[in-house]
């Protein structure tokens, strides 16, 4: 997952909106899931990793698409 990470965050780079992104990778078997209560919750419902959360909401699970989380995100900014 950590692969599929660095493509996104290089593909965020190379956008438009790469000065309005901050990315954050937090791998749950290294790190655990302490402080991120909305992630344990839906990992306990049974959503798969990857999760991605925007703005603190999760939006997407089971895999990274990055032009679907940038449609997301140029949404929000």
């Amino acid at each position: 997952m950590g692969e599929m990470y660095d493509e996104f965050v290089r593909f965020i780079k190379d956008s438009d909106i790469n000065e309005k992104v901050e990315t954050e990778f937090v791998d749950v078997i290294e790190d655990g899931l302490e402080g991120y209560d909305e992630a344990l919750k839906l990992l306990e419902k049974g959503y798969g990793l990857p999760l991605t959360l925007i703005n603190g909401k999760p939006r997407f699970y089971g895999g990274i698409s990055n032009e679907m989380f940038y449609d997301v995100i140029k949404k929000h900014i």
